[in-house]
């Protein structure tokens, strides 16, 4: 509370009154009233506590990539877990557990150095993460429905964190500070001196280190995410040996380092409506990069006072690494592409409050609402939904929400956490139980949080937007029955329009020919428009798995287009989709980016709603594979 405290006299605390949700906040310290973020401080507490204690010897020993790679190698125990809906928390642990073991028995009674060291870890994350992806592909290819990439389990946030990710940390505090506190002096010994440490037969001492750095790795996992978690185990410590040469002393700056850049990333993250794991990598990086500057300035002063002095050599590396681990800190600070709030409208008491998750979702939702709901809109135009991690103002607004509406399925599985960060008092109104859904045979992996799985890309077809806009209509009612008849209005007149606009686009579809209505697709998005409009899919490129596809995969659905005469593969705007590239310059036929999981931005070209991305990604198609003789256009 003290570093919090001290930052209202820096001025800042102004600039909440330019964020939706934050305009009344007065001072720092109520930035701490919501639950989420009183748990996100006693969770960057316990992280920062963690990581500053086994800094030390992380640093000194050599150990930054073995704790970076520790989640990349649970990866396949957590892929089991998923499968099987067990904890991923308790997963990561386990897998944690076994990939030191396995690390530890093929550097046991070695003298190889660092760099030997981390070839090892590498290979051992290499083959980690292969089998986690073999084994994601047998489970999807089973029928389950299952289909989870590294990313989805790798990331985590403080925000949405829940009670018993702060017991573990809580459990993992209470082991790691008596641990260290006993053999960090035996651990340094065994990393400078193996020789003489195995004649004084305290090498044993070392076997505890790997599995209790995989067990704190593990912990900050779901508290920061894999990527963010070296801002509070590496990083201080780092800072700290620039900046002292005792071991207590580097050991007590770290852990004060690690508690600042926790404490002021979390400040920046509540007040500037930041990501916070990022915030908080961005202040460890500039505390860092101020450290390096320091060192610098004072090793060049020295050499001019002193120039007989032998130069420290680590001074320019310093540098450099504080500039590496900068820049992609601050890249951070300005969100992930799926990190947003948009509301719409000005505040205004009278308007019904609710939260969306997508924008197909919202824009239901507004057609319905019109000017009596205030919508706010989780996931920004153009975000990947599979790398959602909530900002503030995204938990805030579903504290704050009087109708939450989920677009279902894996798009928006990524919920639940952040209502019960918020709360937990509201439950969801899952809009897929409203259409009619395309078998989980035709879904390619996508799988509801119940466990249900079906294709989750429902808005892609009119007539489910009717049923859809039907289910708004009824739950608007329910929050607000004084406007009933207004709700009642508008959902008729968006159930003409859909109407109207599906039967010309049935009729355009039409003068297309069987032989031209084959296409290839990406990802699974548009087998919703694909079956509405009568269009054959003849081959997916990407696996069911979610990862990316082997040369066997390529190889058949470039078979199975020529076969089919495909005359264009789609793939989503704003995706790489260089594997769709290739396919389409080996077949000789038009890449369409089209719109599936996002709508366009508002201030740019493109769909903003869910009719017009229908309707623009049938007339590309249609062009395409007419070479312009069959246009859709409704309007």
């Amino acid at each position: 509370m003290f570093v919090v405290s001290a930052i209202s006299h820096l001025g800042i605390s102004g600039a909440t009154s330019r964020l939706p949700g934050f305009a009344t906040l007065e001072s720092p310290a109520e930035l701490l009233d919501p639950l989420f973020a009183r748990r996100a401080l006693l969770a960057v507490l316990l992280a920062a506590v963690i990581g500053g204690a086994l800094g030390t010897t992380i640093v000194l020993r050599d150990l930054p990539f073995f704790t970076h790679a520790v989640g990349a190698g649970a990866y396949p125990t957590m892929v089991a877990a998923a499968a099987l809906g067990m904890s991923l928390a308790i997963a990561a642990q386990l897998g944690a557990l076994v990939f030191a073991a396995l690390l530890w028995l093929l550097t046991r009674g070695s003298t190889a150095d660092a760099r030997q060291g981390d070839s090892r870890t590498g290979l051992l994350v290499a083959t980690a993460l292969a089998a986690g992806a073999v084994l994601a592909e047998v489970l999807a290819g089973s029928g389950s429905g299952f289909a989870r990439s590294p990313e989805s389990m790798l990331f985590g946030s403080v925000l949405t964190v829940g009670k018993s990710e702060l017991v573990a940390a809580a459990a993992t505090a209470a082991l790691c500070l008596p641990l260290v506190t006993l053999l960090s002096g035996r651990w340094l010994a065994v990393g400078f001196d193996p020789e003489a440490v195995g004649a004084m037969r305290i090498s044993r001492y070392d076997g505890v280190l790997l599995p209790l750095v995989a067990i704190a790795s593990a912990s900050i996992l779901p508290l920061t995410g894999a990527l963010m978690a070296g801002a509070l185990m590496v990083i201080p410590a780092a800072t700290a040996r620039m900046l002292f040469d005792r071991t207590a002393m580097i050991t007590a700056a770290a852990v004060a380092l690690a508690v600042v850049s926790g404490l002021f990333g979390l400040y920046l993250s509540l007040a500037f409506d930041l990501p916070a794991g990022a915030s908080i990598a961005a202040v460890a990086g500039g505390l860092f990069a101020l450290a390096a500057i320091a060192v610098s300035v004072r090793s060049r002063a020295d050499r001019i006072s002193r120039p007989n002095r032998r130069d420290n050599h680590r001074t320019m590396a310093t540098a450099s690494l504080a500039a590496l681990v900068v820049l992609p800190a601050l890249s951070g600070c300005g969100g992930s592409s799926g990190q947003t709030t948009a509301a719409t409208g000005d505040a205004n008491n009278d308007r019904v409050p609710v939260t969306a998750t997508t924008t197909h979702a919202a824009d239901i939702v507004r057609q319905i609402g019109g000017n009596h709901v205030a919508t706010t809109t989780m996931l920004k135009p153009g975000a990947d939904p599979h790398e959602f991690e909530p900002k503030p103002s995204d938990v805030a607004a579903l504290a704050d929400a009087r109708v939450i509406f989920r677009s279902g399925g894996a798009i928006d599985s990524w919920l639940q956490p952040a209502i019960d960060a918020a709360g937990g008092g509201r439950g969801p109104i899952d809009l897929s139980d409203a259409a009619v859904l395309l078998p989980s045979d035709a879904a390619a992996g996508d799988s509801a949080s119940n466990g249900e799985s079906f294709n989750a890309h429902w808005f892609l077809d009119p007539v489910n937007l009717e049923a859809v806009g039907k289910r708004v209509r009824d739950e608007l009612t329910k929050a607000d029955p004084a406007t009933r008849e207004t709700y009642r209005a508008n959902a008729a007149r968006y159930a003409q329009r859909t109407r109207a606009a599906d039967t010309a686009l049935a009729r355009c579809a039409k003068r297309l020919s069987a032989k031209q209505r084959v296409i290839i697709s990406d990802h699974n998005e548009f087998d919703y428009l694909a079956a509405r409009y009568e269009f054959k899919v003849a081959a997916r490129l990407q696996p069911a798995s979610g990862g990316e596809p082997s040369v066997a995969d390529l190889q058949r659905a470039v078979a199975a287009a020529r076969a089919s005469g495909a005359g264009a593969v789609v793939t989503s705007a704003g995706e790489s989709g260089k594997v769709a590239r290739a396919v389409a310059n080996r077949l000789r036929v038009p890449l369409l980016e089209l719109y599936g999981d996002s709508l366009a931005p508002g201030d740019g070209g493109g769909p903003h709603t869910s009719l017009d991305a229908i309707e623009f990604n049938l007339d590309r198609i249609a062009a395409a594979v007419s070479s312009g003789a069959v246009r859709c256009k409704t309007g």
